[in-house]
């Protein structure tokens, strides 16, 4: 593959992984937002010997966060591949 066609399919890939993850469904959009903000209600309620056991729960959730964009590099990657397999397809036949 040249060096042209190669950069195209790098952007191509790039743009379907970040389409993806900066287009969340809206539920999932939703939600987060409604975490989001329940938890800084939350913040201002506890307790200095419960603020340790939030920044745990924190660390969890964002573990969870990566596992999410990583489903969506995944998901993006898998999408950008299978339409340039199928133009392969159709173009050849």
């Amino acid at each position: 593959m040249d060096e042209k066609l190669q950069a195209a399919v790098d952007e191509f890939v790039t743009e379907r992984v970040n389409t993806l993850g900066a287009n969340p469904p809206t539920a999932l959009a939703e939600a987060f937002a409604t975490f989001y903000e329940s938890d800084e209600k939350l913040k201002t309620a506890l307790t200095n010997g419960q603020k340790a056991l939030h920044k745990e729960c924190e660390d969890t959730f964002s573990l969870l966060e990566g596992e999410m964009q990583y489903g969506y590099y995944r998901a993006g990657f898998y999408d950008a591949v299978a339409f340039l397999m199928g133009w392969r397809d159709r173009a050849w036949n």
